[in-house]
């Protein structure tokens, strides 16, 4: 299974990218930004598509992360990313998995307008992807660091939103251009009208929620309803069973906790 994550251009467990192509290479050689630098990367990886079919194949029992970039383009406009994600979905022989795990920073919820084109960034992968994807605010334990006086909602609500009508309002009480409210009613209605997104929150201290990510990961690829597989722990694997009986209550008190961090 791979699970894509926003930040380095690694393969974690025994393959590194950087043995086939290395962004400061590619920025030395060609006096590139590390936003075409990246785009580089990829195609020539696409190009050498066979290295890396390769290397999973010597690898193929292990549990693959394939950690990327957070930049946009790669999930706007990288068709050499998505041929990628083919190859490896398409691998009879690897017979992989693959789920979109897509994080924002909790930051994000302080600002309408960055919440807002974070969704507009989530439901682009989901488009251009065409993958099970987990959304994830994380960090979410540092929100305590922040003058929350700007969170216009309680966390429940930039979990799951809902509602267009108090998302258009809050944002146009904000220090918006006037001339931008048409925009903004459109994109609000856009973004709540399908339901399509929806946020898990994130901390890298709380073992429960770290055991909730993997399961719902694994409930995305349909892992969950297969052997318990390696991961023995008990929390994980009461978690996993839950999930896959579609009983979110266990995680009710957690979400309780953070409303008032």
């Amino acid at each position: 299974m791979i699970l894509l994550q926003k930040y380095i251009l690694l393969i974690l467990f025994d393959i590194d990218i950087r043995e086939l192509i290395h962004l400061n290479d590619v920025e030395n050689s060609f006096s590139l930004g590390p936003n075409s630098s990246f785009l580089y990367c990829f195609d020539f990886l696409y190009k050498n598509i066979e290295w890396l079919l390769d290397k999973i194949k010597a690898n193929k029992e292990k549990y693959f992360i394939l950690d990327t970039p957070g930049q946009i383009e790669i999930f706007t406009q990288s068709q050499s990313f998505k041929e990628i994600i083919k190859k490896l979905t398409n691998h009879k022989e690897l017979d992989m998995r693959l789920c979109v795990v897509n994080l924002i920073e909790s930051s994000n919820v302080l600002d309408l307008s960055r919440y807002v084109f974070s969704i507009m960034n989530v439901l682009n992968a989901m488009i251009f992807l065409e993958l099970p994807q987990i959304n994830i605010i994380s960090k979410i334990d540092l929100l305590k660091d922040y003058d929350q006086s700007s969170m216009h909602f309680p966390l429940s609500f930039y979990k799951n939103p809902n509602d267009s009508d108090i998302l258009k309002q809050a944002i146009d009480e904000s220090n918006v251009n006037p001339k931008f409210k048409k925009l903004n009613t459109l994109l609000c209605d856009f973004v709540i009208e399908y339901g399509l997104v929806a946020f898990d929150t994130l901390s890298v201290q709380n073992q429960k929620q770290l055991n909730k990510i993997a399961a719902l990961v694994d409930k995305a690829n349909g892992y969950i309803y297969m052997d318990t597989g390696s991961l023995k722990d008990e929390k994980y694997i009461e978690i996993r069973n839950q999930i896959a009986r579609n009983d979110l209550d266990f995680d009710h008190d957690d979400d309780e906790n953070m409303e008032h961090l």
